[in-house]
């Protein structure tokens, strides 16, 4: 058994600590309500996850493998987006589920758009129908995110069920997410992956269900 040097051990027991405040972080994300009701709020707790995050790069323990510097990365990603499901997904997700919905009954959303009068039936009774942002407007994503949707919204009809599709996705992509920077495999950055644990990236995904309003774009595009 390799024995750690003081500074060694402060090292790791600091990492720690600054792990445990972005799980903390991430944990107050999840309960945190509507980011347009709470603005500055969300700015303030935004800053503080950045700085943690950074603080984390800095002080990950550079005598790990890579592989377990990998693994431990991945393990906080992880973390850290199970910790931000709770939090209020934005209004895309409803255009998820009923275009989903619309595939499942064997209709065109390319063709019909939300407030079609062919889809006014199914429309009576769904629970996200009325939260469609530009319900005037039909699908605009490619044929298999509505695939995609679909299958989602056929397991089971919540939005619950789209946050788990895009960790899945998020997560197995993880390893596409690096950064190279100075120093190299073996330098000060300590894991190439840290990129995941940025708060953009875990904002980007679970506090908006990756509403990163592309779509608003063309829709107001259009108009």
């Amino acid at each position: 058994m390799v024995k750690m040097s003081p500074a060694s051990r402060f090292r790791y027991a600091l990492f720690g600590l600054t792990a445990l405040a972005l799980l903390v972080l991430c944990g107050l994300g999840g309960m945190f309500g509507h980011i347009g009701e709470h603005a500055f709020r969300f700015i303030l707790l935004f800053s503080a996850t950045w700085i943690v995050a950074l603080a984390l790069l800095v002080l990950i323990p550079r005598d790990l493998s890579r592989s377990r510097r990998g693994l431990l990365v991945f393990a906080l990603a992880l973390a850290c987006r199970l910790l931000l499901l709770p939090h209020p997904p934005s209004d895309d997700v409803n255009r998820y589920l009923w275009e989903g919905r619309v595939v499942r009954e064997a209709m065109n959303p390319y063709v019909y758009e939300p407030t079609s009068p062919a889809l006014q039936d199914p429309a009576k009774d769904d629970p996200y129908h009325a939260g469609i942002n530009h319900p005037h407007l039909p699908a605009a994503y490619p044929p298999l995110m509505l695939l995609l949707f679909s299958a989602a919204a056929g397991f089971a009809y919540h939005p619950m069920t789209v946050k788990l599709v895009m960790l899945l996705f998020d997560m197995g992509t993880l390893d596409d997410n690096r950064v190279v920077l100075v120093g190299g495999q073996d330098g000060w950055v300590g894991s190439d992956r840290f990129l995941d644990m940025l708060p953009l990236n875990l904002v980007d995904t679970f506090p908006h269900m990756l509403a990163c309003r592309r779509r608003h774009d063309r829709a107001h595009a259009q108009e």
